[in-house]
């Protein structure tokens, strides 16, 4: 007595791939939120000048209709001036280099981070003390002068000892 086969159902298939839906996500939210165009990353030092790319950073693409603003951020308001006042070639690099004719405004953001952390370090820290290049001597300890001539004389022999030293 044998039982015959029962019908089962078929082998479940696999699951959707994870990446496929959220590269999709993800994208759109980078496009919602203005998150920045990895290219605009890579190229920066190019784009912003090899001093201007360790004084500012890229933040943000901002579009409204047409035109284009880039947010960069900054550590300190003297950072703030010096990009201020290299605006018009940033713009205009950025524009080319990323093929936005719209890119028309930047904006400073001051953040307050510091770039690199030797940056914080004490005012003082950079000094350095040498040593005086000429010897000096000890001074022979003589009893104090007996009166004002004494002291005088003591006074011109030092004096004289000086010019004529080496």
């Amino acid at each position: 007595m044998s039982n015959p086969p029962v019908n089962t159902k078929p082998v479940r298939s696999a699951p959707p791939k994870v990446s496929r839906s959220v590269a999709q996500r993800l994208a759109a939210l980078a496009k919602a939120s203005g998150a920045l165009d990895p290219e605009l990353v890579a190229g920066w030092q190019e784009i912003a000048g090899e001093d201007m790319a360790k004084v500012c950073r890229p933040v943000r693409l901002k579009k409204a209709g047409k035109s284009h603003t880039l947010v960069v951020s900054v550590p300190s308001g003297a950072a703030a001036m010096k990009v201020q006042y290299s605006q018009a070639a940033i713009l205009a690099r950025a524009s080319a280099y990323l093929r936005l004719p719209g890119l028309k405004k930047l904006v400073i953001e001051q953040s307050g981070t510091i770039a690199k952390p030797e940056a914080k370090r004490a005012r003082w820290a950079s000094r350095t003390y040498t040593a005086s290049t000429v010897p000096r001597e000890e001074p022979v300890a003589q009893p104090p002068a007996r009166d004002l001539d004494e002291a005088l004389r003591r006074l011109r022999l030092s004096m004289q000892e000086r010019r004529n030293a080496p």
